[in-house]
């Protein structure tokens, strides 16, 4: 269990533009002109090469809360390979939903791990490749920063607390290890005239930086998206199931298999953790 203040970081990057322009540009009109048309031309030509140069040649479905390392990723991979995933956010249970129904994806990586033994059942995955690349905590967050949020505090914040935001349990996994922790703190029942359901984590962290509500659930990896200064609590792990990230195969897309190779490599792993989640123990 831990506590903490989260103050988000309102300090801008300097502006490193310029007003400037040369002398040539202002004595010789003609001159300027052919300079800027040679420039236009490099930068179309260098757009066109890279644009041919990178392909899309696989598709994935991740959850929500991966948006900013998987992004990060992609441009690596990119950059080291010609190829862009595709990737599509959502809620592992929406994304379990879409492979259900047909969707092209090549490569899952969902932050639950009953969305992704559903798809097992359903003989949808590449069983050899299936993995449990990461691991997270949940968070209680409370804007009634007079009153430090901890286990002894939690149930006055709760009372306290006039809406309070969470996933939907049903399909967005930081609603359903939320619920899991509320049923085993005996604290649950507190919430029930205040539950404002979300469609998946982003959605939390939009609720609480609008003022919609004041307190809710998000994944520990979260916290620093906040815009906003709050109390922190991290749940005890043995209050919820363990929160891992299993991903594996759907297709037998070469180049899906190279892009999940890559996101077990050490380097994509150290970038994970770079934003706060964990490598879990691989037996």
């Amino acid at each position: 269990m831990k506590t903490t203040i989260h103050r988000p970081n309102t300090t801008g990057a300097l502006s490193r533009a310029h007003s400037f322009q040369p002398a040539c540009s202002q004595r010789h009109p003609k001159i300027r002109s052919l300079i800027l048309f040679l420039l236009a031309a490099v930068t179309f030509t260098l757009a066109g090469c890279s644009a041919s140069s990178e392909k899309t040649e696989l598709i994935m479905g991740a959850a929500s809360s991966l948006t900013e390392p998987l992004n990060e990723l992609s441009e690596l991979y990119a950059l080291k390979t010609g190829v862009r995933p595709q990737i599509s956010f959502a809620s592992s249970g929406t994304l379990r939903k879409q492979a259900e129904e047909g969707a092209p994806f090549d490569l899952l990586l969902l932050a639950s791990t009953s969305d992704l033994d559903a798809l097992s059942d359903a003989g949808l995955l590449l069983e050899a490749s299936r993995r449990d690349l990461l691991s997270n905590q949940i968070c209680f967050i409370s804007t009634h920063l007079e009153i430090p949020a901890s286990l002894e505090t939690l149930p006055d914040l709760l009372e306290m607390s006039e809406r309070i935001t969470l996933g939907d349990p049903a399909s967005v996994p930081v609603g359903k290890y939320a619920a899991q922790s509320l049923e085993s703190l005996g604290v649950s029942h507190l919430i029930e005239d205040k539950k404002l359901y979300a469609k998946d984590a982003r959605q939390v962290l939009q609720y609480l930086n609008s003022g919609a509500v004041d307190a809710g659930f998000v994944f520990a990896t979260d916290v620093a998206l906040l815009e906003i200064e709050v109390s922190t609590l991290i749940l005890p792990d043995h209050t919820h199931q363990p929160i891992l990230y299993p991903a594996a195969l759907i297709s037998d897309s070469p180049e899906a298999a190279a892009f999940l190779e890559f996101l077990s490599s050490e380097e994509a792993l150290s970038v994970f953790k770079s934003y706060g989640f964990s490598i879990p123990d691989q037996n």
